[in-house]
């Protein structure tokens, strides 16, 4: 009888650190780390920024960075960040760009 009765409580003891191990874990899980994120100036001079984007311009596999200001359009290739100018002296009535293949090359 006394044996019955251990196995019961041992029984018993049992299902509950089995049903308690999911909240024990849950309550040691932390927040998610909040990313860091640095700055990293590509140009200085550019002036006002009207619209900026990113594009394979040169089929290199990497994302370059498109940018219109109130007079040219410029693309900074990644990762040297060397400044094209892709077009000097528009008349700044333009707010909006959208880089694209034009001729089907695969190179927009």
């Amino acid at each position: 009888m006394m044996e019955t009765r251990n196995r019961w409580a041992a029984m018993g003891l049992a299902i509950w650190a089995l049903a308690a191990a999911p909240l024990a874990t849950r309550a040691q899980e932390t927040e998610p780390a909040v990313p860091k994120f640095e700055i990293h100036e590509i140009s200085g001079d550019i002036g006002v920024g009207r619209c900026v984007d990113l594009v394979d311009v040169n089929s290199d596999g990497k994302l370059d960075v498109v940018a219109m200001t109130s007079n040219k359009i410029v693309w900074f290739e990644n990762p040297s960040w060397k400044e094209h100018v892709v077009s000097n002296g528009i008349d700044g009535t333009f707010i909006h760009m959208a880089p694209d293949d034009l001729d089907g090359d695969g190179v927009p």
